[in-house]
């Protein structure tokens, strides 16, 4: 059985760490708000905090995601026709 001491250092951490993930997305975003805007990764870095190769991993995610969706939407297109 857990003391109420264990019960708040687990509650604290997860509430630790989600805050983490939040920022962790909310840096994504600015990063991915500044790609398409095509300010210099070094810049984006200097802002974010994120380095180099997160934004260039996390460029050619999106790439991907843009690409995958043309691509769906260029199938539909073709399909109607």
């Amino acid at each position: 059985m857990r003391t109420m001491e264990q019960v708040d250092a687990w509650y604290e951490a997860e509430i630790a760490e989600a805050e983490q993930k939040g920022q962790e997305r909310k840096q994504q975003e600015i990063a991915a708000n500044l790609l398409r805007k095509n300010i210099p990764l070094e810049t984006i870095s200097e802002a974010t905090g994120l380095t180099i190769s997160e934004l260039e991993g996390f460029a050619n995610e999106q790439l991907q995601i843009l690409s995958s969706r043309s691509i769906g939407s260029t199938e539909s297109q073709l399909g109607n026709n």
